[in-house]
């Protein structure tokens, strides 16, 4: 039977059974370290020949005290295998060629690009336990300058081409067809291999990593860093991109002990990643020759407060063909990324943004049921009074509210009645001559401005005399209104000399204006809680003189500015004054917030930033003190 018949019997399915086996161990070769483009060389490889029992289909031929003498030789394509010789005892022979087995090899070990099985067989020799078995080999070397790896292989039983668990049906053709990634060679024993390098021509050490950029262990890095790996050779571009180097993102990489019979990897088969992950990045590969640095450069900016990890596989190789000769990694945590937008239609790049999410996480505004804040629509007369009630932080809950107006029905369970209420009482806004409210009219840019300075003047600044925002199509009764706005950089023009105060306010400009307004109001964020929460201490400012003096002080209070932010440390929730006596106070949700005292000028003098806990019904209560410098 020919052989790729045979092997295709072997895809039905078949109980192994246990025999006494004879087979062939490799054990070492003998071949040179270096030659020369187009050298013949002689490489020796010795073996040794074993009994031992192992499990065989029932199918295959029966076990016997014969060995088959078989080498296989992997070298690339434009090497020749000229000779196989093999000596045992006082008996010597030659090896013929043996194409049809090539698919064997093939299987037990998948040659890389650029590579190829050369197949050699002899008769069948009558073992015996423990005797040395040589075979000679003539190789001659192609022309390409480098190091090569050649493979030396032999086995005793082909591949049982049967289904790997979990895997696809064994193949119906035979070998000589292309191996099946199913295919499961479980027959005793495994195919014995071993792994040489030739050098070819001058070739040098080799390659070594000398530096990572970033390197192994930082942290915060730019999400639009480039990945730098700077070796101690000129390195080949083509092998880099080809799997040379490599970027994951996820857990870190470790190392497992644990046998690996060949190395017909690209990465050390002792080297693996995590059973949970981590995602390769995609990613362009450039090289500079000049500084021997390989850039790796991300498709896309990397994710935030992410372990990433760039690997040097054995892929990599230097101008003459040596690769690394181990694995190395750097591992890095990138900064934290910008935050999700609370709202869908508010992406990070919204001009109104930053005003949107601070105002909704003080409580002044709100958005829609579907995750929305819609800062284009128009801002309704109802919507207005409550936003300005919250940020005033004058709301008290009322069950039957009954508003002053004709069209708003009282004891109706609308909530906007009682916002709408308060927001009256307080002057902030106004009904119509008729007694109407109105509360679904659209507001204007000129009704926006009035209700925002009647609301907030106590913490604006005074326009000096004589001043004007200078917009013609403002009427006389509404110039003070737009003039305190303008002065306080609340509200812009449409264009040079035009306000255009009749058309129609957005919620996202509404959003804009109040939060202008809330940055100014120290800190008085409204608290939703029945108890007063927040933060409340003492500045002061030292040392006074370089000398402690008894009973003379060497501190004194201080005014400041206190910016409050969330715990991360990317929002500004409030920003209060520090009075001349240094006490200052500012009301907050309960909460963890990191507290940053402004510096000086020159960034003297300067305060640490806390990071303080703020419990229901309770003001917390810290001190910070200002370093003069002085010493």
């Amino acid at each position: 039977m020919g052989r790729s018949r045979l092997l295709a019997a072997f895809a039905v399915a078949a109980v192994p059974v246990y025999f006494l086996t004879a087979w062939i161990g490799l054990q070492s070769v003998d071949q040179p370290h270096r030659v020369d483009p187009g050298q013949t060389f002689t490489a020796t490889v010795e073996a040794l020949v074993y009994l031992d029992g192992g499990p065989v289909p029932l199918d295959m031929p029966p076990a016997s005290d014969l060995v088959t003498l078989r080498l296989g030789v992997l070298a690339p394509t434009d090497w020749a295998v000229d000779a196989m010789r093999w000596k045992a005892g006082g008996a010597t022979g030659v090896l013929q060629p043996a194409p049809d087995e090539t698919d064997v090899y093939q299987v037990y070990y998948a040659a890389p690009p650029g590579y190829a099985w050369r197949a050699f067989r002899g008769g069948d020799r009558a073992a015996a336990g423990g005797e040395t078995l040589r075979f000679g080999v003539d190789l001659k070397a192609g022309a390409a300058v480098g190091l090569h790896k050649v493979v030396y292989m032999t086995w005793n039983q082909p591949p049982y081409m049967g289904e790997k668990p979990g895997g696809t049906p064994p193949p119906s053709s035979a070998p000589s067809a292309a191996p099946s990634t199913d295919v499961y060679p479980w027959p005793y024993p495994n195919p014995s291999v071993i792994e040489t390098t030739v050098a070819v021509g001058d070739v040098g050490p080799a390659p070594q990593v000398v530096a990572f950029e970033p390197a192994d262990g930082a942290a915060d890095v730019a999400r639009t860093t480039d990945v730098r790996i700077t070796f101690d050779r000129d390195m080949d571009l083509a092998s880099l991109r080809d799997g040379g180097v490599r970027l994951f993102g996820g857990p870190v990489w470790y190392r497992e002990d644990r046998p690996a019979w060949h190395t017909g990897t690209p990465l050390d088969p002792d080297f693996v990643p995590p059973p949970w992950g981590p995602s390769p990045v995609p990613m362009q590969v450039f090289y500079n020759s000049a500084t021997k640095t390989a850039v790796i450069d991300p498709l896309e900016p990397l994710l935030g407060h992410t372990v990433y990890t760039v690997l040097v596989t054995d892929q990599a190789k230097a101008t003459d063909g040596v690769p690394v000769d181990q694995v190395r990694t750097a591992s890095f945590l990138t900064e934290p990324g910008p935050e999700p937008p609370f709202f869908s239609d508010v992406p990070p790049d919204h001009r109104f943004r930053v005003a949107i999410e601070t105002l909704y996480r003080a409580g002044i505004v709100g958005g829609f049921p579907d995750g929305t804040f819609r800062p284009d629509d128009s801002v309704t007369r109802a919507q207005m009074s409550k936003m300005l009630v919250l940020l005033l932080g004058i709301h008290t809950p009322e069950p039957d509210p009954v508003p002053p107006f004709t069209d708003l029905p009282p004891r109706s369970g609308d909530p906007a009645l009682d916002y709408i209420s308060e927001a009256t009482r307080a002057g902030i806004t106004e009904g119509f001559d008729d007694g109407t409210f109105r509360p679904d009219d659209t507001v204007t840019r000129i009704q926006l401005t009035r209700m925002i300075v009647r609301a907030s003047q106590a913490w604006l600044s005074a326009p000096g005399p004589g001043y004007s925002a200078g917009f013609a199509d403002v009427a006389p009764a509404d110039q003070s209104f737009v003039d305190w706005a303008f002065y306080n950089d609340l509200v812009d023009g449409k264009a040079p000399g035009r306000f255009d105060p009749w058309s129609t306010a957005t919620r996202g400009h509404a959003g804009r204006i109040l939060y202008g307004v809330w940055q100014r109001m120290n800190g008085g964020v409204p608290v939703p809680a029945n108890e007063p929460t927040g933060i409340a201490g003492m500045v002061t400012l030292g040392p006074l003189s370089p000398v402690e003096i008894p009973g003379v002080p060497n501190s004194r209070p201080y005014e400041a500015t206190i910016v409050i932010k969330t715990e991360d440390g990317a929002y500004e929730v409030a920003r209060v004054r520090s009075g001349p006596d240094g006490s200052f106070k500012a009301a907050l949700d309960p909460g963890i917030y990191l507290v940053e005292p402004q510096p000086g000028t020159n960034r003297l003098p300067y305060a640490p930033p806390q990071v303080v806990k703020v419990e229901d019904g309770a003001y917390t209560r810290i001190s910070i003190a200002y370093d003069t410098g002085i010493r």
